[in-house]
């Protein structure tokens, strides 16, 4: 049984307000990203609030000074518990690192967004008796929009029927637009009331559907929802960790590590097309 990361495992995506969106995990063998024991020098990691603390942000990680990275080709639950089921990757960091090194990265995608720049710096001295390591890394990468990637544009037809990745419920709110009365009525069931075009420039424009409840030939007001979505949202992180270690005596090693994240993130999910009221008792 081959062990590789599947469904279960979570990228940075736009839009998740839990705080998930600035999340990247691993799921091995497919059964979920709380089955699979991330380890940092064989030692737990703490878990990610922003995955409700059900698992480890691999974005949380170091990668100036990863020496390598182990995968236990079995389930180890009998060692470490549930959340091992799936496998365990172990991720060990450089311990003897001697000198100082600055290296920067600049990724221009030929499509808008995406933009990312990264800058990490590190130095290490060691001794007969101790060594210590300090790392520092920043990086950044903008939002991507639906509507700068051809393959997650929303494609406009001559009816409804023939257009994919629009909408015409404006996002399930029921009530999303309003005529010169001030009644609210739904893009779902009418283009027009009184004479007056419910579609203003929110909307793709009137477009005929050619089967809905309402009847044959009904025209409808479509939101296409893919021009203001985002797909992953924009990330900043910044991580800073740092390593001594050293010998009191033949027997005795002292050592300690530090390791300290923060990150901030920006996404978009499409908004309601229209106005709405929430009314409530």
């Amino acid at each position: 049984d081959t062990n590789f990361n599947s469904f279960g495992s979570f990228s940075e995506a736009s839009g998740f307000g839990s705080g998930a969106q600035s999340t990247a995990t691993v799921s091995l063998r497919g059964m979920g990203s709380g089955k699979t024991l991330v380890l940092l020098d064989g030692k737990r990691m703490a878990p990610s609030p922003g995955a409700s603390g059900a698992t480890v942000d691999l974005n949380t990680i170091p990668f100036a000074v990863v020496d390598k990275i182990e995968i236990l080709s079995d389930g180890a639950s009998a060692v470490y518990g549930s959340d091992a089921v799936g496998g365990v990757i172990n991720i060990t960091l450089r311990k003897d690192y001697e000198g100082f090194n600055i290296t920067s990265q600049a990724q221009r995608p030929s499509n808008e967004g995406g933009d990312q720049d990264s800058m990490s710096l590190t130095y290490g001295l060691a001794s007969d008796k101790g060594n210590f390591v300090l790392s520092a890394e920043w990086d950044k990468k903008d939002i991507i929009f639906n509507r700068d990637r051809e393959y997650l544009q929303g494609h406009i037809g001559s009816t409804y029927e023939d257009s994919a990745g629009i909408s015409h419920n404006a996002r399930n709110i029921k009530y999303t637009v309003k005529d010169e009365n001030g009644d609210y009525y739904s893009t779902w069931r009418v283009a027009h009331v009184n004479g007056q075009s419910l579609c203003d420039d929110r909307f793709v424009g009137t477009m005929p559907r050619e089967t809905s409840r309402y009847g044959a030939d009904s025209e409808v007001c479509p939101f296409d929802y893919n021009g203001v979505a985002g797909k992953t949202a924009r990330i900043e992180r910044a991580n800073l960790y740092a390593f001594g270690g050293y010998e009191l005596t033949d027997d005795i090693r002292l050592t300690m590590s530090t390791l300290a994240t923060r990150k901030t993130s920006f996404g978009r999910f499409a908004p309601a097309a229209g106005n709405f009221n929430v009314t409530g008792s």
